[in-house]
């Protein structure tokens, strides 16, 4: 873990416990953010070809990580890329 200091304050979303449910990070949700997080991703059928899983899951699994602020994607032409936006969740 990070000194204090050192913290990118950009990447912590902070969320009220009673809002919180710790099924959001499913293990294979977690391995969308491990992926978004290490690497560029063109489109949401390359990310579901790197995870091996079928896009429709990926995809449900992406609105609901998005729903949360810790991914979003961005329109580029006729693709769908998505991003990395919340590396740490702080629950009070």
């Amino acid at each position: 873990m990070k000194n204090t200091k050192e913290l990118d304050v950009e990447n912590i979303l902070i969320v009220p416990m009673e809002d919180w449910n710790p099924s959001i990070l499913s293990t294979k949700r977690k391995e969308i953010i491990k992926v978004l997080k290490s690497r560029k991703v063109k489109s949401e059928m390359e990310l579901a070809k790197i995870l091996k899983r079928e896009r429709p899951n990926v995809l449900k699994d992406l609105r609901l990580l998005e729903h949360y602020g810790l991914v979003r994607t961005v329109r580029k032409g006729n693709k769908v890329v998505p991003q990395n936006v919340k590396s740490m969740i702080i629950t009070y």
